[in-house]
């Protein structure tokens, strides 16, 4: 899934249904060290509920995605915080 925010894109890839994958699209720069060992991605399964924020759940793990500013919490199958930017925060 690819977002646009007020500062640079940033896609979020599901590697299992426990993983994400968030890469920041920085311009010009060396990209960065991923800190997943090297696999395909597998076909994940999962939902999305529009709004603000966005919520797209597979049957482990969930993420919270608000657009303005862009701001992403993961949250555990039960919909608990497992960490998130800070509401002064966020990808801008």
């Amino acid at each position: 899934m690819h977002l646009e925010g007020d500062g640079f894109p940033v896609t979020l890839t599901l590697i299992t249904p426990r993983i994400v994958r968030v890469r920041l699209e920085t311009q010009g720069a060396a990209a960065a060290p991923s800190y997943v060992a090297p696999r395909e991605p597998a076909v994940v399964p999962f939902d999305l509920a529009p709004g603000e924020p966005a919520r797209l759940a597979t049957p482990h793990l969930g993420i919270e995605i608000a657009t303005a500013p862009l701001r992403l919490a993961l949250l555990d199958a039960g919909g608990e915080w497992l960490l998130r930017e800070p509401p002064d925060g966020g990808m801008s």
